[in-house]
């Protein structure tokens, strides 16, 4: 007997959103709910902008571009970016291409509202590294930088300023 492929959403579950640290991970939704789960998890994050928070909440975005072209999600995005400190949240934002956040018009509230800039530059082409140039107004040191970075490489911006940045993976 084949069982249904969306069957694992009548399980019962003991999921704990007040836990500190709580993944939602939507990769392998499959595409027929894909919508609906995308509504259901931006209308629980916007709950959060219903109550102070104690504690403070980070939200990270993985894959950031499929978010910016789900015009729903982008405008969770956009409220999490411009209003999220008022309310003690904040926001991790990763993607592998900058060019989604011109593309969904958010690059100038992304540069006005985001303190901190991470690049990781291993293997970038030379049109990635001049958009990041043009994005994050580089001097020529940083997007020298850029150019020679190895894996887990990379600048941090704050600010007018930038440094090498370079991570290094734990065991763990």
């Amino acid at each position: 007997m084949q069982q249904n492929p969306l069957s694992y959403m009548n399980r019962q579950t003991d999921i704990d959103l007040s836990k500190g640290f709580t993944v939602i991970d939507l990769v392998k939704v499959p595409k027929m709910i894909r919508e609906a789960m995308n509504a259901l998890v931006t209308g629980m994050l916007t709950t959060y902008f219903n109550k102070k928070s104690d504690t403070g909440v980070t939200i990270a975005i993985d894959e950031g571009g499929a978010f910016l072209r789900d015009p729903q999600l982008a405008e969770m995005v956009l409220q999490v970016l411009t209003q999220g400190r008022s309310y003690d949240i904040g926001l991790l934002f990763a993607t592998q291409n900058c060019a989604d956040l011109e593309k969904a018009k958010l690059s100038e509230e992304f540069m006005m509202n985001t303190p901190v800039k991470i690049v990781l530059s291993c293997d970038l082409d030379k049109k990635s590294i001049g958009y990041i140039k043009d994005f994050l107004l580089l001097n020529d040191t940083a997007t020298k930088d850029l150019y020679t970075d190895g894996k887990g490489q990379g600048i941090i911006k704050i600010g007018d300023t930038h440094a090498a940045i370079h991570f290094i993976p734990s065991d763990e």
